[in-house]
């Protein structure tokens, strides 16, 4: 017959062997996901953000996103040399491995049984919207795993209030901003939680001085400047919403809406109402992604009871959950909330293990079928990672197109992801000694003068080089070369300084056609009119804006 030292036992080694299964689970999910969709190329909406910026970490340029993740894509790409989509993608995966697991530890930690406790591990990776985020080469499943440990590290500030869990919290919440602008109201949270859990004075007082320190030494450790995260260039993309609101200016991300829906939000930021525009990103949200919404305001609503009891260790899963909240007030897509997904059904799951047997499945049947109900949003999310792995499959063919014709010295110019797969520094037009090196990647096929068209294997870019007709020995300049530390994307790029510095003939560049006004964005015809007349307007205020330029 077992002690109960046996049995204590006997569960951590089956718990143990439930959290390994949910690992692997987590392991094979994408490769079998992308072999089920047909996917060759990893997904991903903002590649060239991240991988670019990886590419930067040596540099130590300013970051314009949250450096955590291009720090990691960096470290993978100097140990196996990948190039930064594989890179990203294979970061990606390692944190999915995690999230199962620790969906599993945060449920038992709540409560939960062991069998619901996998379920958790299982589900949370298997509705549309939370699976894509496997395949991408992106943070989101980063994302997952920062909500999942912090609630995990307030559970474990409550329950071991001296210096390990004290310890957690503080580590947790003040590495939180660097990994996503969900990371910034994670560390709020906790902060706020940080003299509520159990716990001597002494450590309550120690948890707070330590979250705020680390908020503002963290950046160091990513090569950016130490400093709190609202001073941060990444925070921009944050502040940049309240910034076009009060400008009446029509922001980058709504620019993808048509019709009537593009009218009706332009007059709302044209009016500076907020309210309307409020009302619209919520019902917008809501309609994105339904049955996400409502599992992580349903886990909130379950920890309702704990705050008006004011039980602080109630309150520890709301580090988790509260993060996407704002997303219901901003633009925001179906991956902002379904981040949140392990954790909330990690709350449904220890909430249905304290129910009575009869009472258990009156709440566990309705997740489940929620749950069912998800799937119904596999056609229209498999089109969208399948479009985005064919672009990607798409630049990389230009990129190595690009690869075999580029010499050292040349430099990337106008679609930055074509440069994902052949790694060229940045630089805009405006400088005659250095504008001839870049080789200018767009949709846009129609000539113009001054460039030359270089065929490549993919028909949907069109490859020029601006200044064509200067070669050879005619080239300005032509043995200077751009610095080693030019960057591969910057927030405010400026033409290249060459080095060493030359003064060519003026000869040279006689009757040379000037650096165009505008380019184009390689978008279809009404998109293109609809960019065109948005850029005449903010030209007409002044008032010039850019996607890496806060």
């Amino acid at each position: 017959m077992l002690t109960a030292d046996g049995d204590g036992a006997r569960d951590f080694g089956r718990d143990g062997a439930a959290a390994l299964a949910l690992l692997a689970f987590g392991a094979l999910l994408p490769w079998a996901l992308r072999a089920a969709l047909g996917m060759s190329h990893p997904a991903g909406s903002d590649p060239d953000l991240w991988g670019l910026y990886a590419l930067n970490v040596p540099l130590g340029t300013p970051c314009a996103v949250p450096p955590a993740f291009p720090t990691l894509v960096y470290l993978i790409h100097a140990v196996t040399g990948l190039l930064p989509v594989p890179a990203a993608a294979l970061a990606a995966w390692i944190g999915a491995s995690l999230v199962a697991p620790l969906a599993f530890a945060l449920a038992r930690a709540l409560g939960a049984g062991r069998i619901p406790a996998l379920a958790v591990g299982a589900l949370a990776l298997t509705t549309p919207h939370a699976a894509t985020l496997t395949v991408q080469a992106q943070p989101d499943t980063w994302v997952m795993v920062l909500l999942l440990t912090a609630a995990l590290a307030a559970v474990a500030a409550h329950r071991r209030p001296g210096a390990p869990g004290s310890l957690a919290l503080v580590v947790v919440a003040g590495c939180a901003p660097l990994w996503r602008e969900h990371g910034l109201v994670v560390a709020l949270v906790l902060l706020a939680l940080a003299p509520l859990l159990r716990g001597a004075p002494r450590w309550r007082g120690l948890r707070l001085v330590g979250v705020v320190g680390l908020l503002f030494v963290a950046p160091g450790l990513v090569g950016q400047s130490p400093g709190a995260p609202w001073s941060q260039p990444w925070f921009q993309r944050v502040s940049m919403v309240d910034e076009e609101v009060a400008a009446g200016e029509l922001p980058e991300h709504a620019q993808m809406l048509r019709g009537d829906e593009r009218e009706r939000v332009a007059g709302y930021y044209r009016d500076g109402a907020r309210a309307r525009l409020t009302v619209y990103h919520a019902g917008r949200a809501l309609r994105q992604a339904p049955v996400e919404w409502i599992l992580a305001l349903l886990a909130t609503a379950l920890l309702a009871p704990g705050v008006w009891r004011r039980r602080p260790g109630a309150l520890a899963p709301l580090a988790g959950l509260v993060p996407v909240l704002p997303a219901l007030l901003i633009w925001s897509g179906p991956r902002h909330v379904a981040v949140a997904l392990p954790v909330a059904l990690a709350v449904v799951a220890a909430s249905v293990s304290r129910l009575g047997p009869r009472t258990r499945w009156a709440l566990a049947l309705p997740v489940l079928g929620l749950w069912g109900i998800a799937q119904l949003a596999w056609p229209g999310v498999a089109t969208e990672v399948r479009a985005q792995a064919a672009t990607l499959r798409d630049l990389e063919e230009v990129g190595t197109d690009l690869c075999q014709l580029a010499t050292p010295g040349d430099l990337a110019g106008d679609d930055l992801r074509a440069f994902l797969y052949c790694p060229l520094p940045m630089a805009p037009l405006g400088d005659p000694t250095s504008d001839w090196r870049i080789w200018w990647v767009s949709r846009d096929p129609e000539p113009r003068e001054g460039w030359v068209t270089v065929p490549t294997r993919n028909p949907r870019f069109v490859v020029q080089r601006y200044r064509g007709e200067i070669t050879g020995s005619a080239r300005p300049c032509a043995d200077s070369h751009p610095p080693p530390g030019t960057p591969h994307i910057a927030l405010q790029p400026r033409p290249v300084q060459l080095q060493p510095p030359c003064e060519p003939d003026p000869g040279w560049l006689a009757g040379l056609p000037p650096a165009p006004d505008s380019v184009s964005y390689g978008l279809v015809p009404d998109e293109q009119r609809d960019r065109e007349r948005e850029d005449r307007e903010r030209r007409d205020r002044a008032r010039p804006r850019s996607r890496f330029t806060p």
